[in-house]
């Protein structure tokens, strides 16, 4: 783009030619006095021509800002990658906790049951002890 825009500051076929190189046909009664068509020209002429300087500026404008985006994005990217680099970690934790903790509901159901045998063989102990 910045091809584009030097190219088109150095070589271009919209700038403004001398009047003296512009092909004129003779209407005019006399040479010094420029007729209405010529003036009318030179005000289009001028008109193009800040035209394609304001449009060139605004290109220049546009690319420095596509640098800055670009800049931007890079850093959106990598903080996006560190996050879900988190994301990840976090996940195989949950996934680790949520193992852990069927584990201990296991156990408890396990305790639970032993428990509930033990009193079973205590009352059975109590009832047959006084026979």
């Amino acid at each position: 783009m910045r091809q584009v825009i030097a190219l088109r500051q150095v070589d271009s076929p919209f700038r403004r030619r001398e009047l003296s190189n512009s092909p004129q046909k003779s209407h005019s009664k006399s040479n010094s006095a420029p007729s209405v068509p010529v003036l009318r020209l030179n005000e289009f002429t001028e008109s193009i021509e800040g035209l394609l300087g304001q449009a060139d500026t605004d290109l220049q404008r546009m690319a420095a800002n596509q640098d800055v985006i670009r800049g931007d994005l890079e850093l959106l990217t990598g903080e996006l990658k560190a996050r879900n680099a988190e994301v990840v970690t976090l996940k195989t934790e949950l996934s680790n906790s949520k193992a852990q903790c069927e584990l201990v509901k296991n156990l408890l159901g396990d305790a639970s049951a032993e428990n509930d045998f033990l009193h079973a063989v205590r009352n059975f102990l109590v009832i047959y002890s006084f026979y």
